[in-house]
């Protein structure tokens, strides 16, 4: 804020930036579970100033990190063929300053993935026959 008195100018007080990036889990949902053999973790970030990196955290441990963040939108992580088992999964950010910003934890179940099997007979008819 400016304080003018005459022709003089009082000086500025700018707080330093100590708060993290605030960061938002979007989807999986907590507790959720699916059979695919992908899952991609959505989430945003926002921060008052730029956003340096944000990591992926499974399981207590950094499983990637990512360095070309843009604030406001979805970003995400996709992890590739995932055994099948339960994740706890969050976000961390850090911002220039170093000041980190954490997500809430979710879990999302990686369940058995379903094969289908089938034949296709001469007239080109598909006839599924077994699923696992």
């Amino acid at each position: 804020r400016f304080k003018v008195t005459g022709a003089n100018f009082t000086g500025i007080e700018q707080k330093p930036d100590v708060r993290g990036p605030k960061v938002t889990l979007v989807k999986p949902n907590a507790n959720s579970g699916n059979k695919n053999q992908n899952v991609t973790f959505f989430y945003t970030v926002g921060d008052a100033s730029s956003v340096d990196n944000c990591t992926l955290i499974i399981n207590n441990k950094v499983n990637a990190t990512n360095t070309s963040i843009t604030k406001g939108p979805q970003i995400n992580f996709e992890l590739n063929y995932l055994p099948t088992s339960s994740y706890n999964w969050s976000i961390n950010c850090t911002d220039p300053l170093g000041n980190i910003g954490s997500s809430a934890q979710r879990t999302v179940s990686k369940q058995g993935s379903r094969k289908r099997v089938s034949c296709i007979n001469s007239w080109g008819h598909e006839r599924r026959l077994a699923r696992n």
